[in-house]
């Protein structure tokens, strides 16, 4: 077969292209053909693959509204809680600014990586099968009916959580609210973008849910859905909780909740959340351990050591830091960047700048230069404006979270505390709570206040 076939950005002027034949065309139509409406095939050069997979309409796997509820599982949970506490070091209006600025960022990053996905399945059929590393390598993974039914009780959990925290922060609101005190912004605001981009981290399991997809076409769609839902559900909470306590939350918003059994709804449903969603989560570092110690693709002895192993050193991460609040500003301001915003934008912009060549049967990666003279200027612009703002506020976030890390004195972790001497154990009591008003001596109940966390390190 003659010709060179180029696409994604490379315009005819820069890539010689000469007339291609008719099966040609039909391999460049592809991807809005998708795989067509029978066994198909499919001519790159002197190779012929042939696609066996169906109608991509046809084909088992979730639609696109569950796909969104997929993304919602795997984002919301732990920023629910947390979230509200960061708009102490942001204020209202910065803070909400913060979030939507986020949310649209990601919302864009989001689209590019589904848009990667569906030119990788076109360029590459393989691509189209099983593969152990679904974000570094764009691949799939299978995910069973209890997956989507855990995913879905995940959700309800969260909202079940909202909905208590909300009731709770109304029943608070007449005796906080008027002694609500609402601190003035500082540079401590970049702090606080380790929070929300935290709660907002999640792209690195895009790929494997657009591809469990009846139509994986129809992912961007799920991104913008997800996303929306995501935004409902953080903005309203966020800033209603900074409305009622101001500056007395510290760590999680359940804390300064004045009803007790309110405030253990709200966290058994979080905990309940995050349980079932780590089905999401954690799966692509389940499979970039299976590649890695060479596990076979089912179920089987070695899998489950794998993966057990895998949760157990989860654990042990969690109960060795029972503060969690510095560490996930930190964890915020380093690898999300990275993960939901430098990459898939570098991925977009590569595959698409990429050419092929038919003596090699391959594509070549373009150089730097290459992406930059074939990238349409407009969205380069964009992305590059994106991409410094990203790495600058990253890098200023990090350098501040170090700081606080250093400052921070981290309460011992419980499997360490029976060989500690008594009166340097720590005391854990149901009852104490973060008190609100300007001074956190406000109680509607009695009940010990505590501005730090319901866990008191005690040292004498």
């Amino acid at each position: 077969m003659d010709g060179t076939v180029s696409t994604g950005y490379v315009s005819e002027d820069e890539v010689p292209i000469t007339t291609a034949t008719s099966d040609d065309k039909k391999a460049s139509n592809f991807q809005s053909q998708q795989i067509g409406t029978e066994d198909t095939s499919e001519k790159t050069g002197s190779r012929k693959i042939e696609l066996t997979a169906g109608s991509s309409e046809q084909r088992k796997g979730i639609n696109w509204f569950l796909a969104s509820m997929f993304i919602l599982g795997d984002l919301v949970g732990g920023g629910v809680v947390a979230m509200p506490v960061a708009f102490i070091q942001t204020g209202f209006i910065l803070g909400t600014v913060f979030m939507l600025v986020i949310c649209i960022i990601f919302v864009i990053t989001g689209w590019l990586l589904a848009d990667t996905w569906e030119i990788m399945r076109e360029r590459w059929p393989e691509y189209r099968e099983h593969c152990r590393k679904p974000f570094s390598e764009m691949a799939r993974r299978s995910m069973s009916k209890e997956s989507e039914w855990a995913v879905l009780i995940a959700v309800l959990c969260t909202i079940i959580s909202i909905v208590m925290l909300i009731v709770g922060i109304s029943l608070d609101f007449q005796d906080c609210y008027h002694e609500a005190y609402y601190p003035s912004i500082s540079i401590d605001a970049i702090l606080s973008l380790g929070i929300f981009l935290f709660a907002f981290n999640g792209h690195q399991v895009f790929p494997t849910v657009q591809n469990d997809m009846r139509n994986p076409t129809e992912f961007k769609k799920s991104v913008f859905v997800g996303f929306i839902f995501v935004a409902l559900l953080y903005m309203p909470l966020s800033a209603y909780s900074f409305l009622v306590y101001g500056n007395s939350m510290a760590d999680s918003v359940i804390n300064s909740l004045q009803i007790i059994w309110i405030r253990y709804v709200a966290d058994l449903s979080i905990a309940m959340h995050c349980i079932l969603a780590i089905i999401i989560t954690v799966n692509p570092i389940n499979l970039q351990l299976e590649d890695t110690f060479d596990v076979p693709n089912k179920f089987c002895l070695k899998r489950v050591i794998v993966r057990t192993g895998l949760l157990f050193m989860a654990l042990f991460v969690a109960l060795s830091l029972p503060n969690f609040g510095a560490v996930m500003n930190l964890f915020g301001s380093t690898t999300v960047p990275c993960t939901c915003v430098v990459l898939p934008t570098l991925y977009s912009v590569y595959i698409k700048a990429a050419t092929y060549d038919k003596d090699k049967d391959t594509w070549i990666k373009p150089t730097f230069l290459e992406v930059l003279r074939n990238t349409p200027k407009v969205l380069l612009l964009a992305l590059i404006v994106i991409n410094v703002i990203t790495i600058i506020c990253s890098l200023i976030a990090t350098v501040m979270s170090v700081k606080e890390i250093i400052g921070v004195h981290f309460i011992p972790p419980c499997y360490i505390l029976p060989f500690l001497a008594k009166k340097n154990r720590t005391r854990l009591e149901a009852n104490v709570l973060n008190c609100c008003g300007k001074y956190m001596n406000i109680s509607r109940f009695g009940s010990e206040c505590s501005a730090l966390s319901y866990a008191l390190f005690l040292f004498s």
